[in-house]
């Protein structure tokens, strides 16, 4: 923009972030009329698009082993939390509780106590690895273009202006043949900075390039 102009330059770069978050559904499956105790193509998860396939993905599964009773308060959990909202959804039921209260036999308490064994592995899904319809809730699209020929000899001022009110400078337009900036490219901040949307910095210990 000239001479006395400012250039900032983020420390450290605002546009890698990493999030972290537990599932809160309930992910069950039984084997029992299947010829032989294995679980194969079962879904773990359902998105549309979404940031979290914008680069890079990662899911930490755990398969726990369960007898039959434990499998039946589960879905009875899962039939009540999720999977009302219609006049066609079976009604409620009380989720079958191996836990009472000691002083009131006659309280209902929620939760099953057990003791199982599990198997855990952690998957990485790469961005290539997923539909673009999965890819694309990870592109910021507000960008806004401003160029010189649009605002004459007042295209430094309107720029100044918009980086002053809520915008970010993003990369320069150029023409094919000349080096020479024709234009600019902004962002909102939340395109730019992704602490702004809950990320963290600090890339986490499972993290595997």
């Amino acid at each position: 923009l000239g001479n006395d102009s400012i250039t900032l330059i983020l420390e450290p770069p605002l546009h890698t972030c990493w999030k972290e978050a537990k599932s809160s559904g309930i992910n069950i499956a039984t084997t029992e009329n299947l010829t032989e105790n294995i679980l194969s193509s079962h879904p773990l998860g359902f998105m549309s698009g979404d940031q979290r396939f914008s680069l890079r993905y990662s899911l930490l599964v755990k398969q726990f082993t369960i007898d039959k009773n434990e499998h039946t308060f589960w879905e009875s959990l899962k039939e009540s939390n999720e999977e009302l909202g219609s006049l066609f959804d079976r009604q409620p039921a009380k989720p079958l509780s191996n836990i009472t209260n000691i002083d009131d036999s006659g309280e209902t308490v929620l939760g099953y106590f057990s003791a199982s064994g599990y198997l855990e592995k952690r998957i990485f899904v790469g961005n290539l690895e997923v539909s673009e319809q999965l890819r694309v809730g990870g592109v910021c699209l507000d960008v806004e273009i401003l160029m010189k020929a649009d605002f004459g000899t007042d295209y430094e001022q309107v720029l100044l202006g918009r980086l002053e009110e809520d915008l970010l400078f993003f990369d320069f337009v150029f023409q094919m043949e000349f080096p020479v900036p024709i234009g600019a490219l902004l962002v909102a901040p939340i395109c730019a900075d992704c602490t702004l949307s809950g990320g963290d910095l600090e890339e986490p210990e499972f993290w595997d390039e």
